[in-house]
């Protein structure tokens, strides 16, 4: 983690470091401007205004303290006195009044500014290819980011105007310095060299280390998750793992901060032997400056002494302040390095460049032909030389073993992964060529883990269409067909209660009234293409059966694909598809396949023994 001891490998990490920094900061700058010209322009007339003021007040001063000197051995006017003390309080007051002013422009945007980063954030992490998920490098870089990201990208950003205004200071007080005697600034620079340096090795400690750990990273946040979030805790309680996942988390934090502890140690003599190297450069300079007034011939004024002095001081604690600012950057660039990266990752699956647009009628035509497809990083394949048509309209049922290829089947149908072979159609165009906005208007989806929003049953409903086009399904209608109006009425606020229980007005609702809510969202989309994974998992056999008959009688003109271990559930469906091992056993109607007395019966009357 510490890298070479050399000066040449040090300067050579401190090259490539500043390059990146360079490079992180400058994208930064360009999101700053294109969020903010004005706010980037007002805080830079501040900055500026702030260095001016505080150089121009010193320099005042040092000539109204002569002044003042004159005046007390009675060569001097004490009117001049008064205009050179009381412009360097101006000047003074105009320093404090512009620091004021850049605060509040900092503190006006800062928060505009986070919104504006996680919305960027949100829809990339929304984008993403769903297979990216499968990848454990990926995996562990969007865990180490979306920790972090709802505060260092803009503090990183914010970082930028604080350095600024750091050189800013520097610079100002360089110059003057140097027209006095040139020789000053190489040695300061010399001076803070050591400083700078250290301050860099120190700042790659924290974010490196959890870099390096990736893994540590990933089950430090996972496990966090599991006593953070309500549902886990269920289980966490109930076995009694609450002392043993919190002393696991912790064992990991401190296996990091062991190290990064170890590593500090060994910088500790550096940063203080620096420190005393830049303090005993500034102590020479000052005993020069002395010399300069006290020693004939007298070069300097006690006034002129106060003002290089001054430059001196300030000159010292702008490089205290740039090392301070430089060392944060350096640590947020560790992680803005990865943020970046998550943020330029490209898309695997890709619009094609004219793409084919699904007109909303006619319902289509789905077809796969010789498919084969094993998910990223695995050797198995889940669908082999797989073929099906769903005519338009049909209502077909999926049924096998877990594993057999089902669920796939709907991944590969809303292009989440494209296939490995063979194609698949819509209305005879390969979905490779599609506009996926203008095929996913026509689907309709309740998948097993459906998403459970935060809001009142009616916005969890109309969830479910958001677009403003025509709607035949009314929000009465879909949450009839989900046998939902009863749950409503039991609710404590009615419609206006929120599903979830961290609200005031909020409740939390059972599986099964969840998986109504669901379904009445699906209902509500009219899509031309329902397509149900495990839709009444969590749901009586009673209301199943009204349920059912419901999609079945509302889908006459629709086309309806339904997941479904419960053979109650698929018996009515127009064709029933048995999956094994990736290929088609054997399909037909219900009564079909019980007469075949082949798998499909088999699992039917397994099914049917637990009734009994």
């Amino acid at each position: 983690m510490v890298g070479k001891n050399d000066g040449s490998g040090n300067l050579e990490e401190l090259r490539k470091t500043g390059s990146n920094l360079g490079r992180n900061l400058w994208r930064a700058f360009k999101d700053l401007w294109r969020f903010s010209p004005f706010f980037v322009c007002a805080y830079g007339l501040a900055s500026i205004t702030n260095v001016v003021g505080s150089v121009g007040a010193a320099f005042l001063f040092g000539r109204g303290l002569d002044a003042l000197i004159r005046v007390a051995s009675g060569s001097g006017s004490a009117g001049s006195v008064y205009l050179l003390m009381g412009g360097s309080l101006l000047l003074g007051l105009l320093e404090q009044l512009s620091f004021q002013v850049s605060n509040i422009i900092e503190r006006r945007s800062f928060l505009m500014y986070q919104a504006h980063l996680e919305k960027i954030m949100n829809t990339k992490l929304s984008t993403l290819d769903m297979q990216r998920y499968e990848n454990q490098d990926m995996n562990a870089l969007i865990v180490r980011v979306i920790n972090d990201s709802s505060w260092r990208p803009g503090n990183f950003a914010y970082r930028l105007f604080n350095l600024t205004q750091a050189i800013a200071h520097l610079i100002a007080p360089g110059i003057l310095l140097v027209s006095f005697a040139p020789w000053m600034l190489p040695l300061l620079v010399v001076g803070s060299l050591p400083s700078l340096i250290t301050e860099f090795r120190l700042s790659k400690i924290h974010w490196g280390f959890w870099q390096q750990d990736g893994d540590v990273n990933t089950l430090h946040w996972k496990l966090g998750a599991l006593l953070r979030d309500k549902e886990s805790l269920k289980e966490v309680k109930l076995f009694g793992l609450v002392n043993y996942l919190s002393k696991q988390i912790s064992d990991l934090t401190n296996v990091i901060a062991k190290k990064q502890d170890k590593a500090i140690k060994k910088f500790t003599p550096i940063t203080i032997a620096s420190r005393v190297v830049e303090t005993s450069i500034i102590l020479g300079i000052t005993l020069w400056l002395i010399k300069q007034v006290i020693t004939a011939p007298y070069r300097l004024s006690v006034g002129s002494f106060n003002f290089y002095s001054s430059m001196l001081v300030r000159f010292s604690n702008a490089v205290g302040l740039v090392a301070n600012v430089v060392s944060d950057m350096l640590t947020y660039n560790l992680y803005m390095t990865d943020y970046y990266a998550l943020l330029d990752t490209p898309k695997i699956i890709k619009q094609p460049e004219n793409p084919v647009v699904i007109d909303k009628e006619p319902i289509p035509k789905i077809e796969f032909i010789n498919v084969g497809f094993a998910y990223p990083n695995t050797k198995k394949p889940v669908l082999k030389d797989f073929s099906m048509t769903i005519e338009p309209g049909e209502r077909l049922a999926l049924v096998g073993e877990n594993g057999a290829g089902k669920t796939t089947i709907i991944k590969l149908l809303m292009r989440f992964y494209d296939v490995d072979k063979g194609r698949i159609l819509i209305n005879g165009q390969d979905i490779r060529g599609i506009d996926l906005d203008s095929w996913y208007r026509h689907i309709g989806v309740l998948f097993q883990d459906f998403n459970r929003y935060p809001f009142d049953i009616h916005t969890n409903v109309e969830l479910g269409r958001i677009r403003a086009d025509e709607r035949h399904v009314t929000l009465e209608k879909a949450i009839e067909l989900a046998d939902l109006k009863d749950n409503i009425k039991e609710l404590p606020y009615g419609e206006n209660t929120i599903l979830d229980s961290a609200f005031i007005k909020g409740v939390q609702p059972s599986g099964g009234q969840w998986q109504r809510v669901a379904l009445a969202r699906a209902f509500y989309r009219d899509a031309n293409v329902l397509i149900l994974d495990e839709p009444t998992a969590a749901i009586d056999a009673k209301a199943e059966y009204a349920i059912f008959n419901n999609i079945f009688s509302h889908y006459t003109d629709r086309t309806a694909l339904i997941i479904s271990h419960r053979f109650s559930t698929v018996r009515k469906a127009d064709r029933i598809i048995v999956l094994n091992n990736g290929l088609i056993e054997e399909q037909g109607t219900h009564s079909q396949l019980l007469k075949q007395k082949s798998l499909y019966a088999e699992m039917f009357e397994k099914q049917a023994e637990g009734y009994r």
